[in-house]
């Protein structure tokens, strides 16, 4: 068994119940107590490289969450009925995931794909 850690262990001996057997990496999970300070890199470049990663992933979070809204919010101004507030929704969803193709939020073909989906949906909506 490998090496844990005392905290780890410690946990691991009073939940024993019995005969009940509980992994310790599934207690570490249920105990958010995986992530300690021993686990960090304790690399200069890499705790700057970990810090930036989770800069850029909340960018990334953010644009790719925009996308969504502005997906929906095309298709709730079709289902309005209003063709101009419809085109022009769907025109600034459509600039959004050009802009996220362009920075690497998305694959280019993965954005053709939304734009193209997006568009048949809207124009369906508003021709009905």
């Amino acid at each position: 068994m490998r090496l844990l850690s005392a905290r780890i262990q410690a946990l691991w001996f009073e939940s024993l119940n019995g005969d009940a057997w509980l992994d310790p990496r599934s207690l570490a999970e249920k105990r958010d107590i995986s992530q300690t300070k021993a686990d960090m890199a304790n690399i200069k470049s890499q705790i700057k490289r970990n810090r930036q990663n989770e800069v850029r992933r909340q960018r990334n979070k953010a644009a790719r969450s925009e996308l969504k809204t502005r997906a929906k919010s095309a298709v709730a101004a079709a289902e309005s009925g209003d063709q101009e507030s419809a085109t022009e929704a769907l025109r600034l969803a459509q600039m959004r995931i050009d802009k996220a193709a362009a920075s690497g939020i998305l694959k280019k073909n993965t954005a053709a794909r939304h734009k193209s989906q997006l568009t048949r949906q809207v124009t369906r909506i508003l021709a009905d």
